[in-house]
Parts: C-alpha cells; structure tokens; sequence
C-alpha cells in the first residue's frame, strides 16, 4: 500500500457559472489542467448553472467549450456532471458531451480529495 506522502494529490474543482458569460468556467478548466501538469490528479465537476458547460455541439463566438472538455479529457481531467443538477434545467444524460460522466453521489466524488476549488 503506498504511503500518504507518495500517493499523488488530487483536487476537484466545482464550476457553478454557465460557459461563455463568465470567466469562471474557463478558469476552472484552465487550472485543473495546469495541476495535472504538477502532477495532480484533478477532476472538474460540474453544478448548478455549470452544467451548461457540458452540453454537446455548443460553439462560441471564439473558444468552444466543448472542445475544452475534450482537451482536458484528454489531458487527464475527470469531467463530471452532478445529476441532480440537470433536471431543473430540463436537460438529460443525452444532451451532454460524451467526455463528461454523471455522478449522483455528492460525497463519492468530495471523499479523498486533498484540495477543492469552486469557479
């Protein structure tokens, strides 16, 4: 088993705004990639108002978010979407990117993380 100082750190990072409208979504995915650089192990989860972050096929007038989920995807980052999030804002499962995973468990994705950042 290895030791607590040799396992690698891992940080969530909580997007709450939607893409395009504030900086913060970008933000967070440009910092979860930059500590998967350092090393860390980083996920991004997604809530509230940030869920918009993940829907398929929306391109804005200079970035596309999508394409920055399949960035960070491919770079490491776990993107996941809290499912009780998405039905008051009347989106399902299939309306988001494929990179993204829906999680209903809260305290699963928070357990075991050594730092957590909210955007």
């Amino acid at each position: 088993m290895a030791s607590e100082k040799s396992r690698p750190k891992r940080a969530l990072i909580i997007i709450t705004k939607p893409p395009y409208t504030f900086e913060h979504p970008l933000g967070g995915l440009y910092t979860a990639l930059a500590l998967v650089d350092e090393g860390v192990k980083a996920s991004v989860l997604l809530v509230e108002d940030g869920v918009y972050c993940a829907l398929r096929g929306q391109r804005g007038d200079k970035v596309s978010f999508e394409d920055l989920l399949y960035t960070a995807h491919a770079n490491g980052v776990e993107v996941l979407v809290l499912n009780e999030s998405l039905k008051p804002r009347g989106l399902s499962k299939e309306l988001l990117s494929e990179v993204c995973k829906v999680v209903d468990d809260l305290d699963g994705v928070v357990e075991g993380c050594d730092h957590i950042l909210c955007y």
